[in-house]
């Protein structure tokens, strides 16, 4: 015969029947959460670094033809980066294979660009790469990349100093575009062409070396730096675009090459270029009339 329970312990029972599954409950909630999570750190890591794991991996070409994303923590901060190849057509104007940065994620302050990643030589400073970081004081980069693209360094608001080596050929679009904190800039010898608005409203320019291969100055250049003073007309230019000097209230010192007989203006009008620049000598203004401009608007 069975043992009879007594009453005050057969009560329990029921009640311990309920608590063990209710438990059970609790910790598979818990589980199901933190793979939840898990899931989302991964796909968010994942979309941050152009849709792959998220995890550092060899850069390269995939299977596929597609150049590789990849994550990498380099000299001066961390950089999101990728391998573009002639290989693949993307980039025909390099000889060799070269590593774009196209995302920096550092701490800021003096930033040194790393010449190589991987062993792969830095070829090309993406657009937007530190756009609106305005935690960067200083930054060099390295020889060897060829090109600083459209708005590389805008609104960089804390950005002092740049070094741009002698390999850079092309200044893109709004590169320095509201660098206030800016106070001078020497273009290397390499460089042929500065886009558009690259350095508008750099308010604190004061001075600029512009070298004698630069063939072409974009519209808006350097519009708006309200406190430069000083600056070059190159002696190979060929074009400057509309309003490239407008509103440098301070321009007091341009210098122009005696050897420069016609400077072709992009755009409709000529009288937009140093508009504004009240305070250019007369013998400057006599020289930009011989050039064509309008000394009226000056």
């Amino acid at each position: 015969m069975a043992e009879k329970i007594p009453e005050e312990k057969r009560t329990k029972v029921p009640i311990l029947g309920k608590a063990i599954p209710f438990a059970n409950q609790i910790i598979c909630g818990l589980i199901v959460l933190v793979v939840v999570v898990v899931i989302i750190v991964v796909a968010v890591r994942g979309s941050r670094s152009g849709g792959g794991s998220g995890q550092v991996q060899l850069a390269g070409i995939s299977d596929n033809g597609e150049p590789v994303v990849v994550h990498k923590s380099g000299p001066g901060g961390d950089y999101f980066y990728e391998l573009r190849s002639v290989i693949d057509g993307t980039f025909t104007e390099y000889e060799e294979d070269g590593i774009i940065i196209y995302w920096y994620t550092g701490s800021g302050g003096a930033v040194n660009i790393p010449a190589k990643i991987e062993n792969i030589q830095v070829v090309r400073i993406a657009e937007n790469t530190f756009k609106g970081n305005t935690s960067i004081t200083s930054v060099v980069i390295p020889d060897g990349v060829k090109v600083i693209d459209d708005s590389a360094f805008e609104d960089c608001s804390g950005l002092k100093s740049v070094t741009i080596p002698a390999s850079v050929k092309t200044i893109g679009t709004s590169t320095f575009d509201s660098c206030t904190s800016l106070t001078s800039v020497t273009i290397p010898s390499s460089v042929t062409s500065i886009g558009a608005w690259a350095f508008f409203g750099c308010t604190g320019l004061t001075s600029v070396t512009l070298p004698d291969t630069i063939q072409e100055i974009g519209a808006g250049a350097f519009r708006q730096c309200e406190n430069l003073h000083t600056i070059n007309i190159p002696a190979e230019i060929k074009t400057i675009g509309d309003s490239a000097f407008r509103e440098c209230v301070e321009l007091y010192n341009l210098t122009i090459p005696n050897s420069i007989t016609a400077i072709t203006t992009w755009g409709t009008r000529n009288d937009l270029q140093f508009y504004g620049s009240g305070k250019l000598p007369l013998a400057t203004r006599q020289r930009l009339s011989q050039l064509g401009y309008d000394r009226k608007s000056f």
